[in-house]
């Protein structure tokens, strides 16, 4: 597949987006992003729901209790909320208040639905950026977690990436235009 997509820059000129090689490479490539949310998640969940299940029957049936499964499956959801996060922003799920919006003109609900697209930009990187930041200094200070003995960086990693997938899908909800010219972007692009 690597040396497909390789061929296919070499073969055209590179603001040819129409040589069928390339269109192929551009599709598998977006197929490929807007998938990665929903299986992580679903791999997050599923592992959390694996390390609970456990938990309980060590505890109930064998009056075992093991002390990783919590601290784990706490901190997977942890991550799980913040790409979660980034999937609802792909699927367009996340609540919006636009009662306000039927007050204005059609042709004025495009541009405020830009400037709000916009604000949300700026704040997702602001989150982002800080994020890392935040991430950064626990990184430099070693500290681990109790149970699991892994450092917490690791655990907070999750604001900095998921509010950066947030920031990306809405920079590509902006520039959205389909074939029609509608500006609207779709759930699943």
């Amino acid at each position: 597949m690597v040396c497909r997509v390789v061929l296919a820059f070499k073969k055209t000129r590179q603001t040819d987006f129409t040589h069928p090689e390339r269109v192929f490479c551009m599709k598998w490539l977006q197929k490929i992003a807007s998938k990665f949310e929903e299986y992580f998640c679903a791999l997050l969940l599923s592992v959390m729901l694996f390390f609970l299940t456990t938990q309980v029957v060590s505890r109930f049936v064998f009056n075992n209790s093991n002390s990783w499964s919590e601290e784990a499956s706490r901190y997977l959801f942890v991550w799980l909320v913040f790409i979660g996060a980034s999937y609802a922003f792909q699927k367009n799920a996340h609540i919006r208040i636009d009662a306000l919006m039927g007050l204005f003109p059609k042709a004025a609900q495009k541009y405020i639905k830009k400037a709000g697209t916009v604000v949300l930009i700026l704040f997702t990187a602001f989150i982002t950026y800080h994020g890392w930041r935040y991430t950064w200094n626990f990184y430099k200070m070693g500290q681990v977690s109790l149970g699991l003995q892994i450092k917490m960086s690791y655990v907070y990693l999750a604001i900095p990436v998921g509010f950066f997938l947030m920031t990306v899908r809405n920079i590509a909800a902006l520039f959205w235009v389909d074939k029609e010219g509608k500006e609207e972007c779709p759930t699943d692009y």
